[in-house]
């Protein structure tokens, strides 16, 4: 039976590639760290607007293919993968302390935001979507480690 002891060590760490050829130590986020990054930064809303199939009375509903939101929503994707690569990374802000010393939501909204200038500024969205993906494949190598991933061949309870 699994419990969640099995879990105490399965946070791991990757080396993620730079354009320079170098490479940097991410970590894998804790729901924590996701919820934080949320939080500071929320998911655009889509604009409510007259549901046409309804009738005068019925309740709006969202428009999530208004321009305006589409673009909203991408731009806020593309800063919130940022964002969630700077603290995997431990990057640090000019002037700023580390993620996990920050304590209110302003504080860190203004670090993360500062993050995304910074690194938005020296990383193209290629290099970003590369880190992304070898962030991605931290979680995922850790689960299959210990056994408890679906990582293929045996891993059905009808194999059992």
């Amino acid at each position: 039976m699994t419990t969640i002891k099995d879990f105490e060590h399965t946070l791991r760490t990757a080396e993620l590639p730079l354009p320079n050829g170098h490479a940097v130590t991410a970590r894998e986020l804790v729901y924590a760290d996701d919820r934080a990054i949320e939080d500071a930064h929320p998911k655009p809303l889509a604009p409510m607007v007259r549901n046409a199939n309804a009738g005068s009375n019925a309740p709006k509903v969202a428009d999530a293919g208004d321009p305006g939101f589409v673009l909203a929503h991408a731009e806020w994707f593309d800063r919130l993968e940022i964002m969630r690569l700077a603290v995997a990374i431990d990057y640090r802000p000019e002037g700023r302390g580390p993620w996990d010393r920050l304590a209110g939501r302003e504080d860190r909204a203004a670090w993360l935001h500062a993050a995304v200038d910074e690194l938005g500024g020296r990383l193209s969205m290629a290099d970003i979507d590369r880190m992304r993906n070898g962030m991605a494949n931290i979680g995922r190598d850790a689960l299959e480690d210990t056994g408890l991933g679906n990582s293929g061949a045996g891993s059905s309870p009808a194999d059992g």
